[in-house]
């Protein structure tokens, strides 16, 4: 399983040759093992680190320094408003270049050698703030929104693209790395609904995601329970006063 350390020959026999061609598969697996760690740590777009470096920066920051007590740390979870309509119109080479933009105009924000700016998936990207506590990330939040007040510039097109921008800070929102991210992500969703740019998570949102959760899983019962029911809404043409089609409604009868 070590294929770092380099396989010495020291004869031409077949013993020679046999080390020969394990020293070349050795090279081929160490390359190959390479690839895949840096494609599954560093996002090949914009040069960020992806969404699984960004999970064990945070989950490393939650085990902190046991002699430095609780450190607290803060995340943004950032999301593109209207990126698809981008890649719709413009193509997606222009959204590729754009991706990149705002890694830089996201890496630029970050404190060197502190902070870490991540790419999540898509057009989500991500932030931790070490040091951080919820008041510190929204002022950052704030200036990420305000940054791309300013249009982003592709072959002399001027692309405006807002942003929507999740915070939650830990141990003020979570003492897990998988709660915080999901409580940011639930904070960023809040902000896109309201169109408020940026958002700090409540606990009340959790409230209204559980109700959701409770609501979906009465609608499973009520398609097997037959709680459904179809209705046909005519279309009538108003030249010939004919039934031209129908629209087709389901209401849901609950108990």
């Amino acid at each position: 399983g070590d294929y770092a350390t380099k396989v010495e020959v020291q004869s031409a026999d077949e013993i020679g040759e046999l080390a020969h061609a394990l020293e070349r598969m050795r090279e081929s697996v160490d390359s190959q093992k390479r690839v895949i760690v840096r494609l599954a740590y560093w996002d090949p777009l914009t040069g960020l680190p992806t969404r699984a470096q960004f999970r064990d920066a945070l989950q490393a920051a939650m085990a902190g320094d046991p002699r430095a007590g609780r450190t607290p740390f803060a995340m943004l979870l950032i999301d593109l408003d209207r990126f698809k309509h981008v890649n719709d119109v413009l193509g997606y080479e222009v959204g590729d270049q754009l991706l990149q933009q705002v890694g830089e105009r996201l890496s630029r924000v970050a404190v060197p050698e502190r902070d870490l700016v991540a790419r999540m998936s898509g057009d989500e990207f991500a932030m931790l703030l070490p040091g951080a506590d919820a008041a510190q990330a929204l002022a950052v939040a704030k200036l990420i929104a305000s940054g791309f007040e300013e249009s982003l510039v592709i072959h002399d097109q001027a692309v405006d693209l807002g942003v929507s921008i999740g915070v939650a800070a830990h141990p003020q929102h979570a003492r897990d790395a998988d709660t915080l991210a999901n409580r940011a992500e639930v904070a960023m969703y809040a902000a896109k609904r309201r169109g408020s740019g940026v958002v700090v998570y409540d606990p009340s949102f959790d409230s209204t995601s559980t109700q959701t959760l409770s609501l979906l899983g009465e609608l499973r019962r009520a398609v097997d329970q037959g709680e459904l029911r179809l209705y046909l809404q005519p279309k009538v043409s108003l030249d010939s006063a004919r039934v031209v089609g129908a629209e087709a409604l389901v209401r849901w009868q609950h108990p």
